[in-house]
């Protein structure tokens, strides 16, 4: 199964935004994504590649 995961660009001198990647079965990382500037556009766009529906509670949230 597709796992997303979104992340938030930390250069202190960048503007903040979110990237992401959907990992597949074995791990390996299948689309990379970015950037969007909220957190939930990222989401959104992630769930949009694995073909899932727009529930965001099972994305995972590096912090």
């Amino acid at each position: 199964m597709a796992k997303l995961t979104v992340y938030q660009d930390e250069d202190p001198l960048g503007r903040g935004e979110w990237f992401g990647y959907v990992t597949g079965a074995h791990g390996h990382i299948v689309h990379n994504f970015g950037p969007f500037p909220a957190e939930e556009a990222a989401c959104r766009h992630g769930r949009s590649l694995i073909g899932q529906s727009a529930d965001l509670s099972d994305v995972h949230v590096e912090q």
